[in-house]
């Protein structure tokens, strides 16, 4: 197994020494291409503003590697963002004491170890931000200095949550971007900025609810439901709450809480995701084929709703399926 060790700073160069242990390219100081005896793929990094950095991992790795951060002086937090095809198991140590957790998002301080082993064959799609610890204490607490929105804000590692739809979109969008092109430092950067104002909506908001683990776990399994069913139409309220074992009212409430939409909305939005996946699949004859699969009933609301999402038309995006000699 591939060991590589590495620390976090706001400045590159433990990219540098990282790219160094790996024999790999690094190009423009910013950009690791990853050796093709164990992995396809980059490593990004860049500032983002002062304070405020992202580091972006997307590989496909073909040997296993233990990536392990240690510990470092830097005083900052880490907002960790995996959308990968199969979310990674993070290990934490601290204390003397081993933690693993699976999770789209989570908040860690940089005095704190963590490792992960990304799975094989699998496409590892990891942005990590960033952000000086007082930085981020000020944005969280402008309003109110006395308010402790983060429970244990104070602790190395400060929570793991659910990676909200909003937040999958931003990153989602980063997939579709080469980070050679000339317009991406400041794509992402972008990309950083408002995924960094979703936590601060999100996180400091002090008279924000506490959510039963049970009733999470409900919303949770709701939003799966959804997720499986995205080929029909939106499943009733009615429902949804039924499977949720709440009214109609409690159940869209902590749903928004939960995904920062209502549940008609996130559907929608993961809807028109899996089109843009259908169409350029190259498994169909005619843009119809993929609306009358979706549900859509008119073409024409089919290519509304696109556009409004992704601002591109439908035969943008379309790969038609090629006739089998």
């Amino acid at each position: 197994m591939i060991e590589l060790s590495h620390y976090y700073s706001l400045k590159g160069e433990w990219q540098a020494e990282a790219a160094q242990k790996l024999n790999a390219l690094h190009v423009r100081d910013k950009i690791v291409i990853l050796p093709q005896d164990f992995a396809q793929g980059i490593s990004y990094f860049c500032p983002v503003t002062n304070g405020i950095s992202v580091v972006l991992l997307d590989a496909v790795f073909t040997k296993e590697i233990n990536i392990k951060r240690l510990i470092s002086d830097d005083d900052l937090y880490i907002l960790q963002f995996d959308l990968s095809e199969k979310i990674n198991t993070v290990t934490v140590c601290c204390n003397a004491k081993n933690k693993k957790f699976k999770s789209g998002f989570s908040v860690l301080h940089t005095s704190i170890e963590n490792s992960f082993k990304p799975y094989l064959k699998q496409r590892t799609f990891a942005l990590r931000l960033l952000i000086e610890k007082q930085m981020l204490h000020d944005l969280l607490y402008q309003k109110d200095k006395k308010n402790k929105s983060i429970k244990n804000v104070e602790k190395k590692i400060l929570f793991y949550d659910h990676l909200n739809s909003n937040n999958k979109i931003l990153i989602n969008s980063l997939k579709e971007k080469h980070v050679f092109d000339i317009q991406y430092d400041s794509y992402i950067r972008g990309i950083c900025l408002k995924l960094l104002a979703n936590f601060i909506v999100t996180y400091s908001n002090p008279k924000r609810e506490q959510v039963t683990k049970m009733d999470s776990d409900l919303i949770e399994s709701t939003k799966l439901y959804l997720l499986d069913n995205l080929y029909g139409s939106f499943p009733t309220l009615t429902l949804l709450s039924n499977m949720a074992r709440m009214s109609r009212t409690k159940y869209k409430i902590l749903f928004k809480k939960a995904n920062n939409v209502t549940p008609n909305h996130f559907f929608n939005e993961q809807k028109i995701i899996l089109a843009h996946k259908l169409l350029q699949s190259g498994a169909f004859y005619s843009i119809t084929e993929i609306s009358e699969l979706l549900n859509y009933s008119k073409p024409s609301y089919f290519a509304i709703k696109y556009l409004k999402h992704f601002k591109r038309k439908l035969s943008d995006d379309f790969v038609k399926k090629t006739l089998e000699v």
